[in-house]
């Protein structure tokens, strides 16, 4: 399922050269800021 959301994260996080992991935790984080601000 690809959401705009979990889009938009990829976006942010997959050019900027992150591990998954790494890009995993960022997208955890992304999402909580993007949660918290609805």
């Amino acid at each position: 399922m690809n959401s705009p959301i979990k889009q938009f994260c990829q976006s942010l996080t997959i050019p900027c050269g992150f591990t998954d992991a790494q890009s995993e935790v960022y997208t955890n984080a992304a999402m909580t800021d993007i949660l918290g601000m609805t």
